[in-house]
Protein backbone atom coordinates (compact mmCIF):
# COMPACT_ATOMS: atom_id res chain seq x y z
CA UNK A 1 0.00 0.00 0.00
CA UNK A 2 1.27 3.80 -0.98
CA UNK A 3 1.91 6.02 2.14
CA UNK A 4 2.46 9.08 0.03
CA UNK A 5 -0.65 10.75 1.83
CA UNK A 6 0.87 10.18 5.52
CA UNK A 7 0.95 12.86 7.54
CA UNK A 8 1.97 11.50 11.04
CA UNK A 9 4.26 9.37 11.53
CA UNK A 10 4.92 8.49 15.46
CA UNK A 11 7.21 5.50 16.14
CA UNK A 12 8.69 6.74 19.74
CA UNK A 13 10.19 4.38 22.69
CA UNK A 14 10.58 1.46 19.86
CA UNK A 15 14.07 0.91 20.99
CA UNK A 16 15.25 1.93 16.84
CA UNK A 17 19.21 2.48 16.45
CA UNK A 18 18.74 3.40 12.66
CA UNK A 19 16.11 4.33 9.60
CA UNK A 20 16.59 3.69 6.30
CA UNK A 21 17.61 5.81 4.28
CA UNK A 22 14.88 6.30 1.80
CA UNK A 23 12.23 6.14 5.07
CA UNK A 24 10.24 9.01 3.99
CA UNK A 25 11.47 9.64 0.06
CA UNK A 26 7.60 9.08 -0.57
CA UNK A 27 6.00 11.04 2.02
CA UNK A 28 6.05 14.48 0.27
CA UNK A 29 3.35 16.06 2.67
CA UNK A 30 4.31 14.53 6.29
CA UNK A 31 3.67 17.07 8.66
CA UNK A 32 4.78 15.14 12.03
CA UNK A 33 7.05 12.57 13.21
CA UNK A 34 8.01 11.25 16.43
CA UNK A 35 10.91 8.95 16.96
CA UNK A 36 11.55 10.33 20.71
CA UNK A 37 12.84 7.86 23.28
CA UNK A 38 14.93 5.72 20.44
CA UNK A 39 18.44 4.85 20.02
CA UNK A 40 19.29 6.50 16.97
CA UNK A 41 22.45 8.31 16.69
CA UNK A 42 21.75 9.75 13.05
CA UNK A 43 18.91 11.01 10.69
CA UNK A 44 19.05 9.66 7.51
CA UNK A 45 20.39 11.68 5.06
CA UNK A 46 17.13 12.25 2.87
CA UNK A 47 17.62 13.11 -0.84
CA UNK A 48 14.51 15.20 -0.82
CA UNK A 49 13.03 18.25 0.79
CA UNK A 50 10.33 18.31 3.46
CA UNK A 51 7.79 20.59 2.20
CA UNK A 52 5.00 20.17 5.16
CA UNK A 53 6.75 18.63 7.82
CA UNK A 54 6.51 21.05 10.74
CA UNK A 55 7.02 19.52 13.95
CA UNK A 56 10.17 16.62 14.71
CA UNK A 57 10.99 15.07 17.97
CA UNK A 58 13.87 13.43 18.12
CA UNK A 59 14.03 13.59 21.87
CA UNK A 60 16.19 11.12 23.68
CA UNK A 61 18.39 9.06 21.55
CA UNK A 62 21.82 9.40 20.95
CA UNK A 63 22.61 11.86 17.63
CA UNK A 64 25.96 13.79 18.44
CA UNK A 65 25.67 16.24 14.92
CA UNK A 66 23.24 18.69 13.06
CA UNK A 67 23.25 18.14 9.76
CA UNK A 68 22.18 20.10 6.71
CA UNK A 69 18.90 17.76 6.73
CA UNK A 70 17.80 19.45 9.13
CA UNK A 71 18.49 23.44 8.52
CA UNK A 72 18.46 23.06 4.56
CA UNK A 73 15.97 20.43 4.25
CA UNK A 74 12.72 21.07 6.13
CA UNK A 75 11.35 24.16 4.71
CA UNK A 76 8.43 24.81 6.96
CA UNK A 77 10.11 23.12 10.22
CA UNK A 78 8.00 24.99 13.60
CA UNK A 79 9.57 22.88 15.98
CA UNK A 80 12.73 20.86 16.43
CA UNK A 81 12.79 18.54 19.74
CA UNK A 82 16.38 17.19 20.00
CA UNK A 83 16.48 17.35 23.73
CA UNK A 84 18.64 14.56 25.65
CA UNK A 85 20.69 13.74 22.89
CA UNK A 86 24.80 13.93 22.49
CA UNK A 87 25.06 17.24 20.32
CA UNK A 88 28.55 18.26 20.56
CA UNK A 89 30.07 14.72 21.60
CA UNK A 90 31.86 14.80 18.39
CA UNK A 91 33.07 18.72 18.46
CA UNK A 92 34.42 18.70 21.40
CA UNK A 93 30.81 20.40 23.20
CA UNK A 94 30.97 23.54 20.24
CA UNK A 95 27.82 24.68 18.22
CA UNK A 96 28.23 27.53 15.87
CA UNK A 97 25.51 29.04 14.29
CA UNK A 98 24.99 26.76 11.33
CA UNK A 99 23.44 24.03 13.59
CA UNK A 100 20.03 26.14 14.43
CA UNK A 101 19.75 28.82 11.29
CA UNK A 102 16.60 27.48 9.46
CA UNK A 103 15.69 27.91 6.36
CA UNK A 104 11.82 28.27 8.06
CA UNK A 105 11.03 30.81 9.98
CA UNK A 106 10.97 30.85 13.76
CA UNK A 107 11.53 27.41 14.33
CA UNK A 108 11.42 26.57 18.14
CA UNK A 109 14.79 24.45 18.73
CA UNK A 110 15.32 22.28 21.50
CA UNK A 111 19.02 21.27 22.41
CA UNK A 112 18.36 20.97 26.19
CA UNK A 113 20.42 18.42 27.88
CA UNK A 114 22.73 17.72 25.43
CA UNK A 115 26.65 18.06 25.60
CA UNK A 116 27.20 21.34 24.42
CA UNK A 117 29.42 23.17 25.94
CA UNK A 118 30.31 26.50 24.14
CA UNK A 119 28.08 28.24 21.65
CA UNK A 120 30.50 30.20 19.47
CA UNK A 121 28.89 33.91 19.42
CA UNK A 122 32.28 35.68 19.15
CA UNK A 123 32.72 38.50 16.82
CA UNK A 124 34.86 36.83 14.90
CA UNK A 125 32.34 34.20 13.76
CA UNK A 126 29.86 36.76 13.26
CA UNK A 127 31.77 38.77 10.90
CA UNK A 128 32.04 35.56 8.86
CA UNK A 129 28.15 35.21 8.86
CA UNK A 130 28.25 39.23 7.96
CA UNK A 131 30.65 38.17 4.81
CA UNK A 132 28.26 35.56 4.05
CA UNK A 133 25.28 37.91 4.15
CA UNK A 134 27.02 40.29 1.52
CA UNK A 135 27.23 37.72 -1.02
CA UNK A 136 23.53 36.53 -0.61
CA UNK A 137 22.44 40.04 -0.88
CA UNK A 138 20.51 40.13 2.42
CA UNK A 139 21.21 41.44 6.01
CA UNK A 140 19.49 38.56 7.06
CA UNK A 141 18.31 35.63 5.04
CA UNK A 142 17.15 33.10 7.19
CA UNK A 143 14.93 34.48 10.20
CA UNK A 144 16.05 33.43 13.55
CA UNK A 145 14.46 30.90 16.18
CA UNK A 146 13.88 30.24 19.31
CA UNK A 147 16.89 28.02 20.93
CA UNK A 148 16.47 26.34 24.72
CA UNK A 149 20.35 25.46 25.44
CA UNK A 150 19.42 24.71 29.30
CA UNK A 151 20.75 21.27 31.02
CA UNK A 152 24.06 21.94 28.82
CA UNK A 153 27.63 21.45 30.64
CA UNK A 154 28.62 25.26 29.63
CA UNK A 155 32.25 25.55 29.73
CA UNK A 156 32.18 29.66 30.81
CA UNK A 157 35.62 30.47 29.97
CA UNK A 158 36.31 33.65 27.82
CA UNK A 159 34.38 31.83 24.80
CA UNK A 160 31.66 32.18 27.04
CA UNK A 161 31.17 35.90 26.98
CA UNK A 162 29.38 36.73 24.26
CA UNK A 163 26.66 34.45 25.71
CA UNK A 164 26.65 35.85 28.71
CA UNK A 165 25.88 39.20 26.83
CA UNK A 166 22.91 37.62 24.94
CA UNK A 167 21.69 36.36 28.01
CA UNK A 168 21.48 40.03 29.71
CA UNK A 169 20.59 41.36 25.93
CA UNK A 170 23.76 43.68 25.78
CA UNK A 171 25.33 41.62 22.63
CA UNK A 172 25.56 44.40 20.33
CA UNK A 173 27.23 42.06 16.95
CA UNK A 174 25.45 40.04 14.53
CA UNK A 175 23.88 37.15 16.31
CA UNK A 176 21.59 39.63 18.46
CA UNK A 177 18.71 39.11 16.81
CA UNK A 178 19.71 35.82 14.97
CA UNK A 179 18.10 33.68 17.28
CA UNK A 180 16.28 34.07 21.00
CA UNK A 181 16.85 32.20 24.03
CA UNK A 182 14.21 30.23 25.62
CA UNK A 183 15.03 30.62 28.64
CA UNK A 184 18.23 32.40 30.58
CA UNK A 185 19.04 29.81 33.28
CA UNK A 186 21.86 28.29 31.70
CA UNK A 187 24.48 27.14 34.40
CA UNK A 188 28.37 26.88 34.24
CA UNK A 189 28.95 22.99 34.68
CA UNK A 190 29.84 22.19 37.95
CA UNK A 191 32.72 19.27 37.41
CA UNK A 192 34.58 21.11 34.27
CA UNK A 193 34.64 24.71 35.46
CA UNK A 194 36.74 26.65 37.71
CA UNK A 195 35.30 27.12 41.36
CA UNK A 196 34.81 30.32 41.55
CA UNK A 197 32.41 30.08 38.25
CA UNK A 198 31.43 25.98 38.58
CA UNK A 199 27.46 25.36 39.39
CA UNK A 200 26.55 29.29 38.90
CA UNK A 201 24.04 30.80 36.76
CA UNK A 202 25.79 32.48 33.87
CA UNK A 203 24.00 35.60 34.28
CA UNK A 204 25.68 35.78 38.06
CA UNK A 205 29.09 35.04 36.87
CA UNK A 206 31.29 38.08 36.43
CA UNK A 207 33.20 38.98 32.67
CA UNK A 208 36.62 39.03 34.31
CA UNK A 209 35.82 35.56 35.48
CA UNK A 210 35.42 34.46 32.26
CA UNK A 211 38.97 33.61 30.90
CA UNK A 212 41.21 31.32 29.28
CA UNK A 213 44.42 29.95 29.71
CA UNK A 214 47.32 31.92 27.51
CA UNK A 215 49.23 28.97 26.09
CA UNK A 216 52.98 29.10 26.47
CA UNK A 217 52.74 31.09 29.41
Amino acid sequence: ASLKKLKTFHFHENHLFDLPRKLFGQNKRIEDINLAENNLSEWPSNPHVFEDLETLNLAGNKISLITSDFTANMLNLQVLNMSHNLIGHMTDGKITYEDFTFLAESVVVDFSFNEIKTLDLSNATAARLDRLNQIQGSQNPRPGCQLDLTGNPLTCDCWATELKQKVEGTLTNSFKHLFTLSSHKLRCAAASNHPDVAGKLVQEVEYRALTCPIHGA
